[in-house]
């Protein structure tokens, strides 16, 4: 029984020498096990983060990401009607409007702006002049159609006595500032 009791004590001896050496280097290694997943956690929230900003920007407003236009205008007409194969006088008149900024939510510090333009268009076949406005608004969606006036004349077309139209267009582009 003596003896049983000296292993136990050895034992016992043993075990302790061991955790007060080996102690310190097992919650060092606990330690750093937590703090790997801790780690690991974050990183997982930062990529969940990131995702959600990437579909937030994929479902704005496309105006979102667009810097004042500075083209000229007039110019981009022109370039549209030659496409179409129409005269350069067609575009009878171009006046830009002075540019609005509006600011934006306190929260979001976003100010936007607004340009306008408006276009006198010489009178055509109501046609064509369909034609020049669905080009504009495929080659240019920066610049939104916000209103027509058209204006009816005497002049008879080519195609059996259709009307023929002038048409003043308000367009506008949205950006931010």
């Amino acid at each position: 029984m003596k003896l049983d009791k000296t292993y136990i004590a050895v034992a016992a001896v043993v075990a302790m020498v061991g955790a007060i050496l080996l102690g310190p280097r097992i919650w060092r290694l606990m330690d750093a096990r937590a703090a790997a997943e801790i780690a690991s956690d974050g990183l997982a929230a930062a990529l969940a983060t990131e995702a959600q900003i990437g579909s937030l920007r994929a479902a704005s407003p496309a105006w979102l990401s667009r810097a004042k236009p500075t083209a000229d205008v007039a110019a981009l007409v022109q370039n549209t009607l030659r496409e179409l194969d129409m005269p350069a006088t067609v575009l009878a008149e171009v006046t830009p409007q002075e540019a609005s900024i509006r600011p934006g939510s306190r929260a979001s510090g976003i100010r936007w702006g607004e340009q306008t333009v408006l276009l006198r268009l010489a009178p055509r076949p109501l046609p064509e002049l369909g034609t020049i406005l669905d080009r504009w608004r495929s080659d240019h969606p920066e610049w939104s159609i916000r209103s027509i006036d058209l204006q009816a004349t005497e002049r008879a077309g080519a195609s059996g006595g259709v009307g023929w139209y002038g048409a003043t267009v308000r367009l506008t582009a949205s950006y931010v500032e």
